[in-house]
C-alpha cells in the first residue's frame, strides 16, 4: 500500500471517529426532530417524503434511546456504507489507489460531511443512489445479468428514501444509449425487469398515497410551489448552493474540469466516465432548468455530487505534470482540499459551541452585542426549555392526558423531543399546514385532553385563537433564557384545557 493510500485510509477512519464523537454533542435540528417524530408513528409514507428515514431512526433509537446520538447514528452508519460502496465502485473503475483517495476526499466535502451527521431523507438516498450505480456498473461491465435485479431493488429502496431517486432511470438510460458497448442492454430483458423489481419495492409507498389521496405527490408536484414565477435570485441561490456544498475552491476546480470530463465521457469515449457523467449531471441539469422558476434546495442536487467527485478525482489522479506527482497534489487542487477541510471543521465547531457563546462581550470598557440575527438566537435555550416543559407538564391537572401544541410543525416536533418523547404534539395549522400534522391533526385521539401551547414569539392574538380549539385557556407565561445574566431570548407557554380536536388551517 502506497503512502497516499495509507494516509487516505487513516483520514477516513479519523473522520468516522470524529463524527462518532460529534453527533451527540450538537443540538438536534428542527428537521431532524420532525423526522424523529415520524419514527414514533411508523407508516409507509408521510405528507412530504417517503418513509425510509423514519425506519432508520426508529431502528437506532430502539437500540439506544431517544438521544441526539442515536437519532443521528443511522445517518453516520449510512455515510460509512456509502463510503464503502463508493470505494468498491471506484476500485472497479480506476483501481485501489484512486478509490481510497476519493473516499478520503469526499469526507471533507460539505455535502457529504452534512449527510454523515444529519438524520434527514438525503442520508438513505445517498446510500441507495450510489449502491444502484455500483450494481449497474457491475451488471454492464462484467456482463452479469442477475446483478440488474439487485440494481432494481436498490432503486426501489432509493425511491422509498426520496423521490429524487427517479432521476436514476434517465441517468442509466443515457449511459446505455450513448455507450456503443452497452447499447446491447437496451434489447435485453434484465434492465426492464429491474424496473419492475424497483416498482414492487416502492409499491407500499404508492399504496399509502392511494389511501391518502396522493397526498405526497400533490404536495411535492403542485402545492409546494404555488404560482409560477421567474426570479434571478433563485438562479443565484442554485449557483451558491453548488459552490457551498462542493466547497468553493473545489467547485471552481470541478467547473474547470467539466470540458475534460465531457471529452472523456462522450468524445473518447470511456464508459466509466460516461456512467459517472450521466449520474452526476442528470440531477444537476434537471434542477438547474427549474432554478429560474422555483427555489431549488441545494441538497436536492447533491445526489449527483458523489459520482462527480469520483470523476474529478480520477481525472486529477491520472494527470501527472513533469514532476510526476498527480495533479491532485499540486497547488490549487491541494489548496481546495485544505480550504474544504477548514470549512467543514469550523462548521462543526460552531454547531457545538455557538449556543454557549456569551451574547455580549466587553472590550476596553465597552459592551458589544454578538447577537446580530434571529438565527443566532435560535441556538440558545433548548436545554433550559426542555427542563421547563417537563416541569410545566407535571404541573398540569392530568399529565398523562397532556400534549404540546404550537403553530409551526418543526417547532412542535422539537417540543416533543425536548419534553421526553412521551407527550404527543399537535399544531394549530394557522401558520403552516402543508406538513405531516395535516394528517395527524385530523385524529381525534386527543379530544378532551389538556395542552401546553409553546411559541418563540409573543402574540396577544394567541389567546383568542386557542379559545377556538380549547374550552379554556390560561394566561401567557414567559420563560426567559439568560446567559451571563443577559437575556438572550424568551419562550412563551400557555396552559390550555379541553381540546376540541379542531384544526385552524390557513388554507
Amino acid at each position: 500500500m502506497s503512502r497516499i493510500e495509507k494516509y487516505s485510509l487513516g483520514f477516513i477512519c479519523a473522520c468516522v471517529i470524529g463524527r462518532l464523537l460529534f453527533i451527540g454533542k450538537m443540538p438536534l435540528t428542527a428537521p431532524e426532530a420532525y423526522y424523529w417524530e415520524w419514527s414514533k408513528d411508523l407508516a409507509w409514507g408521510y405528507f412530504d417524503h417517503p418513509p425510509m428515514i423514519a425506519y432508520v431512526i426508529n431502528f437506532f433509537t430502539m437500540l439506544g434511546g431517544d438521544s441526539e446520538f442515536y437519532i443521528r447514528l443511522g445517518a453516520l452508519t449510512l455515510s460509512v456504507l456509502t463510503t464503502l460502496v463508493l470505494y468498491l465502485l471506484a476500485k472497479d473503475m480506476f483501481g485501489r489507489k484512486t478509490a481510497l483517495v476519493v473516499c478520503g476526499m469526499i469526507q471533507i466535502m460539505p455535502f457529504f460531511a452534512a449527510g454523515g451527521i444529519l438524520s434527514v431523507p438525503d442520508a438513505p438516498l445517498a446510500f441507495f443512489w450510489i449502491l444502484t450505480i455500483y450494481f449497474v456498473n457491475r451488471a454492464t461491465i462484467f456482463d452479469n445479468r442477475t446483478v440488474w435485479y439487485a440494481a432494481g431493488a436498490s432503486l426501489g429502496l432509493a425511491l422509498m428514501s426520496k423521490y429524487h431517486a427517479i432521476l436514476l432511470v434517465p441517468s442509466v438510460l443515457i449511459y446505455l444509449v450513448f455507450s456503443k458497448n452497452m447499447r446491447v442492454w437496451l434489447v435485453r430483458k434484465e434492465p426492464y425487469l429491474a424496473l419492475v423489481v424497483g416498482f414492487l419495492v416502492f409499491l407500499p409507498n404508492l399504496y399509502w398515497n392511494i389511501e391518502h389521496q396522493a397526498t405526497t405527490f400533490r404536495f411535492l408536484l403542485v402545492e409546494r410551489h404555488g404560482a409560477i414565477e421567474v426570479s434571478i435570485k433563485w438562479v443565484l441561490n442554485f449557483v451558491a448552493g453548488f459552490l457551498l456544498f462542493m466547497s468553493p475552491l473545489f467547485a471552481l476546480l470541478v467547473i474547470r474540469l467539466i470540458p475534460r470530463l465531457w471529452r472523456a465521457a462522450l468524445k473518447e469515449p470511456d464508459d466509466r466516465y460516461l456512467l459517472l457523467f450521466s449520474t452526476s449531471f442528470t440531477p444537476i441539469i434537471f434542477f438547474g432548468l427549474f432554478s429560474p422558476f422555483m427555489n431549488v434546495g441545494a441538497h436536492w442536487v447533491a445526489i449527483g455530487y458523489t459520482t462527480l467527485c469520483l470523476a474529478v478525482v480520477s481525472l486529477l489522479m491520472e494527470t501527472r505534470p513533469s514532476n510526476g506527482r498527480p495533479y491532485l497534489l499540486q497547488g490549487f487542487p491541494l489548496a481546495s482540499v485544505a480550504f474544504s477541510l477548514v470549512l467543514v471543521v469550523c462548521v462543526h465547531i460552531i454547531a457545538v459551541f455557538a449556543g454557549s457563546i456569551p451574547p455580549t462581550i466587553r472590550v476596553a470598557g465597552r459592551t458589544y452585542n454578538l447577537l446580530i440575527s434571529k438565527n443566532q438566537r435560535d441556538l440558545y435555550g433548548w436545554k433550559e426549555l426542555s427542563i421547563r416543559l417537563k416541569d410545566a407538564a407535571k404541573a398540569m391537572p392530568d399529565p398523562e392526558r397532556t400534549f404540546f401544541i404550537s403553530h409551526g410543525y418543526r417547532f412542535a416536533s422539537h417540543l416533543r423531543f425536548l419534553a421526553g418523547a412521551k407527550f404527543p404534539t399537535r399544531t394549530t395549522g394557522l401558520v403552516e399546514w402543508k406538513n405531516q400534522y395535516a394528517i395527524w391533526n385530523d385524529l381525534e385521539s386527543l379530544k378532551g385532553w389538556d395542552a401546553l401551547f409553546v411559541d418563540k414569539d409573543r402574540s396577544s392574538r394567541d389567546i383568542d385563537l386557542l379559545l377556538k380549539i380549547f374550552d379554556r385557556v390560561g394566561p401567557i407565561e414567559e420563560s426567559e433564557i439568560r446567559v451571563n445574566d443577559a437575556k438572550v431570548r424568551s419562550f412563551y407557554i400557555i396552559s390550555c384545557y379541553g381540546y376540541k380536536a379542531e384544526y385552524l388551517s390557513s388554507d
